[in-house]
């Protein structure tokens, strides 16, 4: 399991082994040692460290939506909208 702190609440990233290069993600965000929300199962991934950082960023994502006021989700890149690097 990782562990970070993130806006004051404690995010862990959780990998369970399938099998031979499969690891099923999880995600918890807790405060003040009180759990606020569970991820179900996010996705399966070929290594235990990815399945790890994917739950990590699933709780980051849902403080983001769901603790800090003022949040705006950013829009999606649409490739025709870039300009180009070298005009």
């Amino acid at each position: 399991m990782a562990t970070q702190q993130y806006y004051g609440h404690t995010v862990e990233g959780a990998a369970l082994f399938l099998g031979e290069n499969s690891w099923q993600a999880s995600g918890r965000v807790a405060q003040s040692g009180a759990v606020l929300v569970q991820s179900c199962d996010i996705g399966v991934y070929r290594t235990c460290e990815r399945a790890m950082a994917e739950g990590l960023a699933w709780g980051k994502d849902w403080i983001d939506r769901n603790q800090c006021p003022g949040y705006v989700q950013p829009l999606p890149l649409v490739a025709e909208h870039l300009e180009p690097l070298h005009a």
